[in-house]
């Protein structure tokens, strides 16, 4: 709420005047009154003269709107001796003025400051409708005044006078309302309130700091049934000298429009003789509300507090609601439990029809538990659902309630169908120089059930011909062809902008080497689907040579040597990689992105160029709120890295002696220099962007411990090891000293052999085999690694003529 009304505790508080008002006059005499449209009473030094008069002044005037509090500005003469000036405003129909049995509209007692202007506010009973006539009688008891008979002196004067409508118009704060103890208000609701909601300040008082209220919020029509319970009744406590803006929940939220009856009443407790009695509080009142508290598109609102812990709302569910979600706030150190609940309002009360949804679930505290969960059958459109919230202490016994549960807070609730559907979604697939890959990679498209989804094929500035002929093979796929190599973060940045400008919810991104599933897309849209908060979503990625072996499920990031760990590398889906679960990266082989998620995280980073992006993406991602989710029953076939694998020519670099033993089930090493130069120095950008201090010396420390026992294995062909993770300094050390297991002795023999050929291994085997792998071209790929972290850490360009990709 914004602080536009002057502090009560200021003396010139009131000052201002109300901004809408119904009616205003000046008086004249005694029994006259000049009704002057128009006339603005906002700066009272520039407004008309006031009038004087004596004991009693009668006028009338006409409502031009809804009324609902009366006003009056009055002001007396200063005494030189202690007095007491006492008014009463009567305000009365004026159709029934006159007739005893009709009781007045309003008829308050007051006090008045002599020496100052007294400006007054009082609410009415009932509010008055527009053009209704009222009679308006103001008196005054001045026991130190003596008139004068012959001059007649006037004993007061009247300033202004109006009747205006007090309530808010779209939460707007209005000058504050005075009144001592209990003030009634009428408000009006809206088709569907949930919420009601007070503003109201205290003065500080050193005896009686405690201030306790109680709001009473009735049907206007049932107000004076006691057969009928009110709509709310909640007791709160104030805090004095500042404003108190509170808000609760309607038990029981009407179905339409109503006006609604407010009661407000405040007690200090006072001491008094060492006993605490309560006593009535002059306070003041600054906005009254009833709202409608359910979001619209999700959109943030004021948090509004459980009341016992419970919360009880009425939503309409759109087409084909699937899933319920709430935010909800505990505060820190509590260890609570929680309810959700949905039911069709309709049958809400009847135990025989089961609940779309009900759950339980922990919340952590401190923090805003943003929740969501799928309902068991999916909500017609337009159905009308009531929605429970219910917050347990875990610590209490029992499990029961703790109706003490102060604290509690919700900040939104919402109903959602799916978010996408395959037709959302866009297919990016990038070409570079790779025309057949690329076109059996979209006949295996063409095969798969894609449920209505478009493929955009983006040519990255191919050289060989490739748009032509993938557009004289595939003429039904567009092909947006770019005038240079942008990698693979700028080519597939550029179908992402296409994509999003004709209105895709989501953009899948797919190597121009795989092969898809008949059925791949329709569980990546599900698990886009299964929560709000899922940013994008990962496939499973398969080996061609060996169908059913994983070639990586997804990525771990660690911030140490290569940054990544690869996850499910050579190892069957069914050994702990075949559940759908949130991960730190996916691979962007395959890799579903949310349209609203590029547009709050933003595009891939394209000074990456290629490798690497799409972990730096994960991780914006997850820090922006998102989850990134390994979806295993979306299977997609992969060839490698061809684009950059046949770069080695352009290098020099090929390797022309094959390193290591054959294993069993042996594969051949990948050999592509390009993609080591190219993934050493992002990892080392990925440092400098997205880590802090401590990772960064981790880094930094890992990698100069794993770059000597890397070219260690590349000297004694042990590669495949390495890869493994069976390569240790400790074997390394071992056989280039003749100490390794198959030697025979002791520990302590093979100890000694180690210390005898160490001095050999430094200064005549490692240079010699140095050598050896130098002309074996088997240097070149670790050479790459290193000048790859050189350039990363100095921050030079991308030499992308010298790696052949320009």
């Amino acid at each position: 709420m914004a602080s536009a009304t002057p502090d009560p505790s200021d003396a010139t508080f009131g000052a201002g005047a109300p901004e809408t008002l119904s009616h205003c006059v000046v008086m004249g005499s005694n029994d006259a009154a000049h009704c002057l449209d128009g006339w603005s009473p906002v700066e009272p030094s520039g407004g008309r003269p006031a009038r004087g008069f004596e004991e009693r002044a009668r006028l009338w005037l006409c409502t031009r709107g809804v009324s609902t509090h009366a006003g009056i500005e009055l002001w007396t003469p200063r005494r030189t001796r202690e007095a007491q000036v006492t008014g009463r405003l009567v305000v009365r129909d004026g159709w029934v003025a006159g007739l005893a049995e009709f009781p007045p509209l309003l008829d308050v007692a007051f006090r008045l400051a002599s020496g100052h202007w007294n400006q007054l506010e009082f609410p009415l009973p009932e509010a008055l409708a527009p053009d209704t006539k009222v009679e308006v009688t103001i008196e005054i008891d001045d026991p130190a005044a003596q008139p004068d008979p012959a001059s007649t002196p006037p004993r007061a004067a009247v300033h202004r006078l109006w009747l205006r409508d007090w309530r808010t118009t779209e939460g707007a704060p209005l000058p504050a309302v005075r009144f001592a103890g209990s003030t009634r208000i009428a408000v009006q609701g809206s088709a569907l309130a949930t919420h009601a909601g007070i503003e109201v300040w205290v003065p500080r008082h050193l005896r009686a700091p405690r201030v306790d209220g109680r709001l009473v919020l009735r049907d206007r029509w049932v107000a004076d049934l006691p057969e009928f319970p009110p709509l709310l009744d909640v007791a709160f406590r104030v805090t004095p000298g500042r404003w108190n803006a509170l808000e609760f929940p309607l038990p029981a939220p009407p179905s339409g429009e109503f006006t609604a009856e407010a009661t407000l009443e405040l007690e200090r407790s006072a001491a008094r003789w060492g006993r605490t009695a309560p006593e009535p509080c002059n306070a003041a009142l600054r906005n009254i509300w009833l709202r409608d508290w359910t979001p619209s598109e999700l959109g943030d609102l004021p948090a509004a507090r459980l009341a016992g812990g419970r919360m009880r709302l009425l939503l309409h569910a759109p087409a084909l609601a699937t899933h319920a979600g709430i935010e909800l706030w505990v505060p820190r150190g509590r260890h609570l439990t929680g309810r959700l609940v949905v039911r069709d309002a309709w049958v809400a009360a009847r135990p025989d029809y089961p609940p779309s949804l009900d759950v339980a679930f922990r919340l952590t505290s401190g923090v805003w538990n943003r929740l969501e969960f799928p309902l068991r059958v999916p909500l017609e459109s337009e159905l009308k659902v009531e929605v429970t919230i219910e917050v347990e202490d875990a610590a209490s016994p029992g499990g029961e309630p703790d109706p003490a549960l102060h604290g509690v807070a919700a900040r939104r609730v919402w109903l959602r169908g799916a978010r996408i559907t395959t037709a959302d979604v866009v297919i990016v697939v990038l070409n570079w120089n790779k025309a057949e890959e690329t076109i059996t990679c979209l006949e295996s498209l063409q095969q798969a059930d894609l449920g209505g989804a478009s493929v955009l094929v983006v040519d990255n500035g191919s050289r060989d011909g490739s748009a032509a002929a993938i557009r004289a093979r595939m003429p039904q796929v567009e092909v947006l062809a770019l005038p240079e190599n942008r990698g693979y973060a700028g080519g597939n940045n550029a179908g992402i902008r296409v994509a999003l400008e004709r209105g895709a919810k989501a953009v899948l991104l797919l190597n121009n080497d795989t092969r898809v599933a008949a059925d791949f897309l329709h569980p990546l849209v599900w698990a886009l689907n299964s929560h709000l908060d899922v940013a994008a979503a990962s496939a499973a990625i398969l080996r061609m040579d060996q169908p059913e072996t994983l070639d990586v499920a997804w990525l771990d990031v660690y911030y140490g040597h290569g940054i990544v760990r690869r996850q499910g590398v050579n190892a069957l889906p069914g050994e702990g990689f075949n559940s759908r679960l949130a991960v730190d990266a996916g691979v962007g082989c395959c890799l579903l992105l949310a349209a609203d998620a590029l547009r709050t995280v933003g595009l891939l980073d394209e000074d990456y160029f290629a490798y690497h992006e799409e972990v730096d993406w994960c991780v914006r991602a997850r820090a922006d709120g998102g989850e990134i989710l390994y979806e295993p029953h979306a299977c997609v076939w992969h060839g490698g890295s061809k684009s950059t694998g046949t770069l080695r020519d352009a290098l020099g670099v090929a390797r022309t002696v094959e390193s290591g033993e054959a294993l069993p089930n042996r594969v051949p090493l990948p050999w592509n220099p390009v993609r080591s130069y190219l993934g050493a120095r992002n990892s080392v950008r990925f440092i400098h962007a997205r880590a802090r201090w401590p990772q960064r010396l981790y880094f930094v420390a890992s990698t100069l411990y794993a770059m000597p026992l890397e070219l260690l294995a590349v000297l004694l062909r042990r590669e495949e090891e390495l890869s493994l993770g069976l390569w240790t300094y400790r074997r390394a050390v071992a056989l280039y000293c003749g100490a390794g297991a198959e030697s025979g002795g002791g520990r302590l023999v093979r100890a000694l052999r180690v210390a005898r050929g160490l001095p050999a291994m430094l200064l005549w085997r490692v240079p010699r085999d140095l050598a050896r792998a130098r002309a074996e071209g088997r240097l070149a790929q670790f050479a790459e690694y290193c000048r790859g972290l050189w350039d990363g850490a100095r921050g030079r360009p991308l030499p992308l003529e010298r790696l052949g990709l320009r």
